[in-house]
C-alpha cells in the first residue's frame, strides 16, 4: 500500500476523480439551463409522459432527433435504424434485419423499450403477444422499439401528453 501512495498513482487517481466530478457538475448545470428553455421543457414533458421514456431518453431524443414529430413513422424508424429491411431476391425470401441509423438513439431506445415492455400497458401486451408467437427475444424487443418510436412520434406530432387508452380494456394481460 505504501508503494502505491509513494509512486503518485493514488494522487493521480484522486485528481482524475475530482476532474470527473467537476465535469459532471458542469453537465448538470448545462442541463438545468436547458430545462429553462420553454420548447425543450415542453418537449421533455411530452416525452416523459409516455411510460418507459425517462429523463435520459427524453434528452437524447430532443438532442439527437430534432426530426421527431415532423416525419412519418416509417421515415423516423428508418432514421433511427429500427425499420425492418428485407433480404429478398427473386423467389427466395430472407430474414428481415435492421441496420444503419443513429446508433446512440437506438441504444437509448432499446433501454426505453425494455422499461416500456414492463410499465407501459400497450407495449407490455404487444411484447407478450410476440412472445406467445415464439419470436426471439431480440426480435420482440426491436419490434417494441419500433412501436415505442411510433408512439413518441405521434405524441410529438399531436403535441399532447400520452394517455393510456388501454387501462380498462386490456384483454391480453
Amino acid at each position: 500500500m505504501d508503494k502505491i501512495e509513494s509512486t503518485g498513482i493514488k494522487r493521480s487517481i484522486t485528481q482524475h476523480i475530482k476532474w470527473l466530478d467537476n465535469s459532471i457538475s458542469k453537465i448538470d448545470e448545462q442541463l438545468s439551463e436547458m430545462k429553462k428553455d420553454k420548447k425543450i421543457k415542453e418537449d421533455y414533458n411530452l416525452l416523459t409522459s409516455i411510460p418507459g421514456v425517462g429523463a435520459l431518453s427524453a434528452y437524447y431524443l430532443i438532442g439527437y432527433l430534432p426530426e421527431i414529430g415532423k416525419l412519418s413513422n416509417k421515415a423516423i424508424a428508418s432514421l433511427v435504424g429500427v425499420a425492418p429491411f428485407n433480404h429478398d431476391s427473386g423467389n427466395s425470401q430472407g430474414k428481415r434485419y435492421i441496420q444503419g441509423g443513429r446508433k446512440s438513439l437506438r441504444q437509448i431506445l432499446y433501454m426505453a423499450a425494455l422499461s416500456g415492455s414492463q410499465y407501459n400497458s400497450e407495449l407490455s401486451c404487444f411484447y407478450q403477444r410476440l412472445q406467445e408467437m415464439k419470436k426471439p427475444g431480440k426480435v420482440a424487443i426491436t419490434a417494441v422499439m419500433h412501436k415505442l418510436l411510433s408512439m413518441i412520434n405521434s405524441v410529438m406530432k399531436r403535441r399532447t401528453v400520452w394517455k393510456d387508452n388501454y387501462q380498462e380494456t386490456l384483454v391480453c394481460c
